[in-house]
């Protein structure tokens, strides 16, 4: 393409140069900051015009998402230099500035990237009029491994990494979104799982009050905070894998990463990583939001109805399920289990008996607890149950964007044209929530306590005041 037909914009950082697609432009890859391993990030800057038409490195990590299958042979995905974000936008130019979306993946703190198909803000907009980014942040032992206690002062807080990566990405869109046509007092953060729970604990810092005005989140919540005794425990375990003196610091990418992986092939292995409650956290946050330091704004939250349905349906849960539990939820994984033989014992089979235990200790009560503590404060929030097929982790976001194949479920016909129209209809929602802070509240009321948007083959409200299991502590995982 010729630089002259593409627009360039001038950014707090240094000149970039995107490419147009259709009616809007695209700027890919943007860096936002640059980190020496285990360190906080650094603002990043340049004088020439960048090109930024193809994305940027992912952050390292397997090959495989989740668990490693056997006979999977690792290889190393992305690079270290990876702190870069995307912006979609319909209109450089426009008469008012557009509402802004902001991206954050999900990956079990583990994985992702913000070029993955469900992140790309051109598949979020649709034809709407705003403005879509999507950013990277460290995973895995590189953004979440709290090696304080091991190497020094200077590495104190590593387990936060991840989460001062996307601090420093809100600081950038906060700063430059007006030259892409944003406007950065309508600024909407939304996340998946692992980008839900980034977004949970990022809401209990009153300084994110100036970088978002609404969030968007879908499997996730406050829980994912560990105490930094159980973040040491868990960098311990991690470095033991290694012969003594092994320093994490030097070894090459691709031997701390494939470690990583075995580190965390086992079907519990969702909770190992997580924001630690030190700096910029405060181990006291729930005293302080009690005291209104904290985000206040409109939410719509939400969540599967079966979670986790394809773990307990597994041909060999019924042997795996208390160790998988353990995994889960370390050493809270003795409530899960007491719970589920409570169950067992009144003659439930075992995916009947497990699967609101694992589906609601890790996502469904907290995603609820969060709605009617925001609620119950003044916020406007909307919670919504999907329910619409097997309803697993990660559906209802996938209908947000429009990927109807989700799971590897080929639709055709009729079911095609259902399935269609229950993503259209939470686009619609969502999309009006993006641009005025609210849903069609003819069709989906604020969240008194109660009422839900169930999203099924007819999306109707319901009153469901008591829909999770409960009895669960407020961090899920704890050594």
């Amino acid at each position: 393409m010729s630089h002259s037909t593409e627009p360039v914009i001038i950014t707090s950082t240094g000149p970039v140069i995107g490419k147009a697609e259709g009616c809007s432009a695209a700027f890919l890859g943007i860096p936002f900051g640059k980190a020496g391993r285990f360190l906080p990030p650094e603002p990043v800057g340049w004088s020439q015009v960048r090109e930024c038409f193809s994305f940027g490195a992912a952050p390292p990590q397997p090959n495989y998402r989740n668990k490693k299958q056997p006979g999977q042979v690792f290889s190393l995905v992305g690079d270290e230099d990876c702190l870069n974000l995307n912006v979609w936008t319909a209109d450089l130019d426009p008469a008012e500035p557009l509402p802004v979306v902001v991206l954050v993946y999900g990956g079990a703190f583990q994985a992702g990237s913000n070029a993955f198909p469900d992140f790309r803000g051109d598949r979020f907009m649709g034809r709407e009029k705003m403005v879509v980014v999507s950013v990277n942040y460290r995973v895995g032992v590189l953004g979440f491994l709290e090696l304080g206690h091991i190497y020094g002062e200077a590495y104190a807080g590593s387990g936060n990494n991840g989460i001062r990566d996307l601090l420093l990405a809100f600081d950038w869109v906060y700063e430059n979104i007006r030259a892409f046509g944003g406007d950065p007092d309508r600024i909407t953060l939304a996340g998946i799982s692992a980008g839900a729970k980034a977004i949970g604990s990022l809401i209990t810092l009153p300084q994110i009050q100036q970088r978002c005005h609404s969030v968007i989140m879908e499997s996730g919540a406050m829980q994912a905070f560990r105490s930094v005794e159980t973040a040491q425990k868990q960098a311990d375990r991690f470095l033991s894998r290694f012969p003594a003196g092994t320093d994490l610091r030097t070894l090459p990418t691709e031997k701390v990463v494939e470690e990583q992986g075995e580190f965390c092939s086992r079907d519990g292995n969702t909770c190992f990583f997580g924001p630690v409650l030190t700096a910029p956290f405060a181990p006291d946050w729930k005293e302080r939001w009690e005291k209104g330091e904290r985000f206040t704004g409109a939410a719509i939250i939400g969540c599967g109805r079966h979670e986790l349905i394809p773990l307990a349906s597994k041909p060999d849960f019924p042997l795996e399920a208390e160790t998988v539990a353990d995994d889960l939820f370390g050493t809270n994984g003795t409530i899960a289990k007491a719970m589920a033989a409570e169950r067992l014992a009144q003659g439930m089979d075992t995916v009947t008996a497990w699967e609101p235990v694992l589906s609601d200790f890790m996502y469904r009560y907290y995603s609820d607890g969060l709605a009617k503590k925001l609620s119950a404060e003044g916020n406007r929030v909307y919670c919504y149950s999907f329910e619409y097929g097997l309803a697993n982790h990660g559906m209802g976001y996938a209908y947000l964007m429009r990927s109807l194949d989700y799971g590897g479920v080929s639709l055709s016909g009729d079911k095609l044209a259902e399935a269609g129209a229950v993503a259209d209809f939470m686009r619609s929602q969502v999309w009006r929530f993006v641009e005025t802070g609210a849903p069609d509240p003819a069709l989906w009321p604020a969240y008194d306590g109660a009422r839900k948007m169930i999203f099924d083959a007819c999306p109707h409200m319901e009153e469901r005041p008591e829909d999770t299991l409960s009895g669960f502590p407020d961090e899920v995982y704890a050594l």
